[in-house]
């Protein structure tokens, strides 16, 4: 049987990207696993031909050179260069030179990859809410200290167990981290999809972001729908809409499935706090400090807990965190002149 060698370099672009997501497959072993990923990927690259020079896209390769240079070369006091870092950069480098035709075809091999992962996602949900038992079986995690647990196809966290009366629900992971993060990685692959609403695949994906129960992954399903099928009138309905949908909050059954689902995040002592531990040991106003940053292990080495923004500014300076966001503007400025809304919402 004759290989078709722009799927199988497809399906090693997605996977490899996929990967270095860091899903649970690779928790404890991500420099094997990334490895493997990446040698498919180079096997993959070399048989099918695809170098391409582009040189519309040179300035943008030489600045993400310049960048990821930065970010990751170990100049910093507390900085850390790790093998697979290295694997991530050279892959980077190579799918600036892959064929157009190859890229479309990456979109539709991440879309199945995440829609197998949202049927086993999907499956498992609909296994918990009807208690049908299984093993407790904990993944060890370094970068939470609540429970990951194994639930047949998928994983989920038992800090995000939702009790809603009789019937307990977890918010969906898919084989990733965080709810969050698997939302934007299934609004991702909702972009690439003609027709979300009659394609099977759309429909499937729809649901596994209902339920992530992420106000995230809601806000970005809501623009791709709206870039996908509003003009400025349809818009105005819209909005009209979400205003009746709004008035159904007032209902006492809805309202707590609200509160226990979404808006538990925003309040006092949730998991948002959870995410800024100890921030009070960094002052991100030290200029002077924080020019060049202090590494990409200096909030491990602080034993503290910063997920936002800040983060990067002390990992990697205002310098980086400049480069960066001129990195994004340049996209954001390609994807307005080129109408590439999946651009836009991909940053």
């Amino acid at each position: 049987m004759k290989i078709n060698k722009v799927n199988l370099l497809s399906y090693s672009i997605a996977f490899m990207l996929i990967s270095f997501t860091n899903p649970v497959y690779i928790w404890g072993n991500a420099p094997l696993i990334l490895m493997i990923s990446f040698s498919f990927f180079i096997f993959s690259f070399f048989c099918n031909g695809s170098l391409v020079f582009k040189k519309d896209l040179y300035p943008i390769i030489i600045y993400f050179i310049i960048l990821t240079i930065y970010i990751f070369l170990p100049f910093r006091p507390y900085d850390n260069f790790k093998i697979y870092y290295f694997v991530f950069l050279i892959a980077c480098y190579l799918i600036f030179f892959v064929k157009d035709e190859v890229l479309v075809s990456t979109k539709n091999a991440y879309v199945n990859i995440i829609f197998i992962i949202s049927i086993f996602t999907l499956i498992s949900s609909i296994l918990f809410i009807l208690k049908v038992p299984f093993p407790y079986i904990t993944i060890p995690s370094e970068t939470r200290e609540d429970n990951v647990i194994w639930y047949f196809f998928s994983i989920y966290l038992d800090s995000q167990l939702i009790d809603f009366g009789s019937v307990n629900i977890y918010r969906a992971n898919g084989l990733f981290l965080e709810p969050g993060h698997y939302g934007v990685y299934l609004s991702l692959a909702l972009i690439f999809i003609e027709n979300i609403f009659k394609n099977n695949k759309g429909k499937v994906l729809i649901l596994a972001i209902f339920f992530t129960f992420s106000a995230t992954a809601y806000l970005f399903l809501f623009i791709v729908i709206v870039s996908k099928y509003f003009s400025i009138r349809k818009i105005m309905w819209l909005l009209l809409f979400i205003l009746l949908c709004f008035s159904f909050y007032f209902i006492p059954v809805v309202n707590r499935f609200i509160n226990d689902a979404i808006l538990f995040k925003f309040q006092n002592d949730s998991v948002l706090d959870a995410r800024t531990i100890g921030v009070e040991y960094i002052d991100i106003h030290n200029y002077s400090k924080y020019l060049l940053g202090q590494g990409l292990l200096y909030i491990e080495h602080l034993d503290i807990v910063v997920s936002d923004y800040r983060r990067f500014i002390v990992s990697t300076g205002y310098i980086g965190y400049f480069l960066l966001i001129l990195f994004f503007l340049y996209f954001f400025y390609k994807a307005f002149i080129y109408k590439k809304i999946y651009i836009l919402i991909g940053l």
